[in-house]
């Protein structure tokens, strides 16, 4: 296999839909007049075979930015707004051994209008192999992280996020345990959801704001595709 690089740009205009400008309700009322959003991208991507590596890159402009502030009020972002993002992912094998990995650093140029984690990591690490030419066996643990940062709120209201600049969540892992199986229309699954937290215990513990990750707990499935 060969060494690629390649690129991507694209420019877009986005109309402003119907409920961005016009919404009614007991709780929330707004009708504005809202402009284009213009988004700028330019990016590129390295694969390297060898190491089965690919890093990628791209940073995107955004001028006219449709949001929902702290306050949950709609808003415009006359400004330019831009989000540069840094990725690598490695992949890993040696024979039933597998090892997944994925690191995106990323920066805005307001926080307050586009947050986002500086560091985001995920990595999920496996046996996989074929017994008897028929049951597929994996069993791994996977685990996501990112920095702390004010991500943003839900408002059941209007089913949207908000920006909310009062309580910063992340800098803790959430992992997985698990085994899957899978014997020809047959798939079966168990794990143990969010076992970091037996070793990792956080004073605060959210996904999002008001809203607590869930406890560690076992969670089986069943699967029969019966479609011949």
């Amino acid at each position: 296999k060969r060494t690629l690089l390649s690129g991507h740009a694209y420019v877009k205009n986005i109309t402003t839909n119907y409920l961005q400008k016009h919404y009614h309700s007991k709780y929330f009322w707004w009708d504005k007049n809202f402009g284009d959003t213009r988004r700028v991208f330019l990016g590129g991507k390295l694969y390297i075979p060898f190491t089965n590596t690919t890093l990628s890159a791209g940073v995107e402009n955004l001028q006219n930015y449709i949001y929902f502030d702290k306050d949950r009020n709609i808003a415009q972002h006359s400004s330019n707004v831009q989000v540069l993002s840094v990725r690598v992912d490695q992949y890993m094998k040696l024979g039933i051994f597998n090892w997944d990995n994925q690191v995106v650093y990323q920066t805005s140029s307001d926080q307050e209008v586009i947050p986002v984690p500086m560091v985001s990591i995920y990595s999920n690490m496996y046996l996989k192999a074929l017994i008897a030419k028929e049951l597929t066996l994996q069993f791994g643990v996977d685990a996501h992280y990112h920095t702390s940062y004010f991500s943003p709120g839900y408002e059941p209201a209007l089913l949207q996020f908000y920006n909310q600049r009062e309580k910063e969540i992340g800098n803790y892992p959430i992992a997985t345990v698990y085994a899957n199986m899978h014997l020809k229309q047959t798939r079966f699954f168990v794990m143990l959801y969010n076992a970091a937290s037996a070793v990792w215990k956080p004073r605060e513990y959210f996904s999002l704001p008001g809203y607590p990750v869930n406890p560690m707990m076992i969670k089986l499935g069943l699967s029969v595709d019966l479609h011949n």
